[in-house]
């Protein structure tokens, strides 16, 4: 695959089994088909390995783009939609409504679709959508270590951590596109005795699933 100035995307290999394969495109765009490629062979191979697959997804404006790249074909009619789980690596403790919710660009893209695009919303059932619970926490008075603690209750039997291997970060020059990702061996990824936890960074208080150390 190309990028839009007619370059192949940059690749630049693993240090070691465990680190992330950096490839680099033209344009978000162009990053953003790199990435749902490879997820949608990693959904397959899960699928193909244990009858599910379960990837974790974030929010801000490195999604949008993916989730598009998703629902277009051919890449659509490869995904086995009713076997896949989506859960979330973080969000802000704010209500799903909220555009600051990482729920957001799921509900408005991948859910509803992009009439204007031609994009049909994804045939993902709602119950296999994993939101961190923060209105259920918030309808009982409770703060982020309250909705971390629930989902870790909740992800714990289907979130197993991933196995050493290559995993793909792919951005555009500009630094947008879809965010890194690595496996827990990796230098890189987060180090943490519970796979989720709470942070009270301001101006928004976020709840986070991370790999275990």
């Amino acid at each position: 695959m190309t990028g839009a100035a007619g370059r192949a995307p940059r690749r630049d290999a693993p240090e070691s089994p465990g680190e992330p394969e950096i490839l680099v495109a033209a344009t978000p765009t162009a990053a953003a088909a790199l990435a749902a490629e490879r997820l949608v062979r990693a959904i397959d191979l899960a699928v193909a390995r244990r009858g599910r697959a379960d990837i974790a997804t974030t929010g801000g404006s490195t999604c949008p783009e993916l989730y598009r790249a998703l629902l277009a074909r051919p890449l659509r009619d490869r995904i086995p939609w009713d076997r896949l789980h989506l859960w979330f690596g973080d969000d802000r403790f704010v209500p799903r409504s909220d555009p600051e919710s990482n729920l957001q660009p799921v509900d408005t893209v991948l859910l509803a679709g992009d009439a204007v695009a031609g994009l049909e919303p994804a045939p993902l059932p709602l119950g296999n959508v994993h939101p961190v619970p923060v209105d259920a926490t918030l309808a009982v008075g409770g703060g982020p270590a309250d909705a971390a603690a629930s989902y870790e209750a909740r992800s714990a039997p289907s979130c197993r951590p991933m196995p050493p291997g290559g995993r793909s970060s792919t951005r555009s020059p500009s630094g947008s596109g879809p965010t890194a990702t690595c496996s827990p061996s990796s230098r890189a990824a987060p180090r943490s005795t519970r796979p989720a936890g709470s942070s009270r960074s301001r101006p928004r208080p976020m709840s986070s699933l991370t790999s275990r150390a």
